[in-house]
């Protein structure tokens, strides 16, 4: 692993960093290797990355409401959006402000959907003292010049789920292992 990958797992308290050239790229990479199909739904207050990334995987975007005192995904309006051809939630912790974590996991897990972040902008944001990073499923973070945090550009993705992030280095290296031998 690189410095600034290992630097970051012990930084957010999290087993796996993977960087990736920027965060539009770990959220392509997100979405595909969790395997999913049919319809994600996300804010429909975000960049357009987060929409691009959905739909590069073939995927078809629902946009969910806001709340408009914090601008972050509305947790009422994804129940009422989610149908049997839903997989997967994508909040976005805009402005580093973190979402209602704990009731987004309560959904994900009761729907059982995969449950992914857009951290771009939440690099060192904090929810219940705790960094974000290892919350969801993937949490995909940002380097890029307008962040809190800046390194230019480049992006990562964090996770506690070594077999899923086995899957997300494996991709970010056009799906070979270190014998080149392609597994995904």
């Amino acid at each position: 692993a690189c410095l600034l990958e290992e630097r970051l797992e012990g930084c957010l308290d999290v087993s796996e960093v993977y960087t990736f050239p920027n965060a539009t790229t770990a959220l392509i990479a997100a979405l595909n290797v969790l395997d999913l199909q049919g319809e994600v739904i996300l804010p429909s207050f975000t960049f357009s990355a987060t929409g691009h990334a959905v739909v590069w995987n073939n995927l078809t975007p629902v946009f969910a409401d806001i709340d408009p005192e914090t601008f972050n995904i509305d947790p009422e309006d994804i129940k009422r959006k989610i149908t049997k051809k839903t997989s997967a939630i994508l909040a976005v912790n805009i402005f580093g402000n973190p979402v209602d974590i704990k009731t987004l996991q309560k959904i994900s897990k009761k729907h059982q959907l995969k449950l992914i972040f857009d951290s771009s902008h939440a690099l060192g944001s904090k929810y219940n003292n705790s960094l974000l990073g290892t919350f969801a499923d993937l949490e995909c973070f940002s380097f890029s010049g307008t962040k809190v945090i800046t390194g230019g550009e480049g992006g990562f993705i964090s996770s506690n789920d070594n077999e899923v992030m086995e899957k997300v280095n494996l991709f970010r290296n056009y799906g070979a292992n270190e014998d080149y031998d392609c597994q995904y």
